[in-house]
């Protein structure tokens, strides 16, 4: 899966996450309790509403490094089968680990929790080792296009500047190398 797939699953699930604390509010306190600036503090919710609502936060806590990752990653273009798979892996982790979260099987959680977070350190090492690894070398050397040295070979008419320059085999004003009279 690309990395701008990944993103766009990545939001998804949110917003459908927000829409299911939404309605679970909704349902268990009442439509106006949406609507109103006076909820009380001390509200009852079950702990399947309080469960729901603490996944959505995490879900957006993980959002706060996931996404990052992610973009730059889009974003820079890397290209690797691993780190596609890993992003992948991200989606379907946090998918698992909210239907896990809503059930309420604590034990169960944590390795999707892990391996989802595990994943996106993958893809950041990935795209970090990606961005510094050194330029690839040439083995060759720039020519010298002036022949020169971009002065004129000939001097002008009445002076008493010697006619030609001469200069030792291979050398070349550009690189600095001496040669020079």
């Amino acid at each position: 899966m690309d990395f701008t797939t990944a993103l766009v699953l990545f939001g998804f699930l949110t917003v459908v996450m927000l829409f299911i604390e939404i309605a679970t509010t909704y349902a268990t306190q009442g439509f106006h309790y949406g609507f109103s600036s006076n909820r009380g503090t001390g509200t009852d919710r079950s702990t399947l509403a309080l469960r729901i609502q603490r996944a959505y936060r995490n879900q957006v806590e993980s959002a706060a490094y996931g996404v990052p990752v992610l973009a730059a990653a889009a974003i820079t273009g890397l290209q690797s089968s691993g780190a596609e798979t890993a992003a992948l892996i991200v989606v379907l982790g946090r998918a698992a680990f909210a239907l896990l979260y809503y059930s309420g099987v604590h034990f169960i959680r944590v390795p999707a929790f892990g391996v989802s977070a595990l994943s996106t350190l993958y893809i950041g090492l990935r795209g970090r080792a990606r961005r510094w690894s050194p330029p690839p070398t040439s083995p060759t050397r720039p020519t010298c296009n002036t022949g020169s040295g971009g002065r004129s070979a000939v001097a002008p008419a009445g002076s008493r500047a010697r006619t030609s320059r001469s200069r030792s085999a291979g050398s070349c004003p550009c690189s600095g190398s001496a040669g020079r009279r």
